[in-house]
């Protein structure tokens, strides 16, 4: 329901924000889902002490969104958006997952690349914090 929600307040947003009339075109959709959990004991966020991880209860999962309109082979826009099942994802990522994908997408503008987390508290820790032992 929150990938739903995140999606329709992007197309509104975009609508709202266009300058003049959004292109015209067919709507290309494309959708993959990888599971980012861990095979082993993990420290767990989203709380103010530590916890370890005995077993995967829920796997954790990072979703990309693909979405492009395009009139006949010429693309109009593109856009996509990769949300990860974490508590948080750091502001550095985004920039270097940008540096790192230059060039490797030709005519995509990397400023259209949305990275979000659904903040779930017991996610795999993905910076270091210093928790007295």
């Amino acid at each position: 329901m929150k990938k739903y929600t995140l999606l329709l307040l992007f197309i509104f947003a975009t609508a709202a924000t266009s300058n003049g009339a959004p292109p015209t075109g067919q709507i290309h959709v494309g959708w993959a889902m990888t599971s980012i959990t861990p095979d082993q004991p993990v420290a767990l966020a989203g709380q103010f002490h530590k916890r370890i991880s005995q077993r995967v209860e829920s796997p954790v999962y990072a979703t990309v969104l693909a979405l492009e309109t395009r009139k006949g082979k010429q693309s109009l826009e593109q856009a996509i958006m990769v949300s990860c099942d974490l508590v948080v994802i750091a502001d550095t990522l985004q920039p270097r997952l940008r540096k790192m994908l230059a060039g490797r997408l030709p005519g995509f503008d990397l400023k259209k690349l949305f990275l979000n987390a659904t903040h779930s508290h017991s996610a795999p820790v993905t910076r270091a914090i210093g928790w007295d032992t």
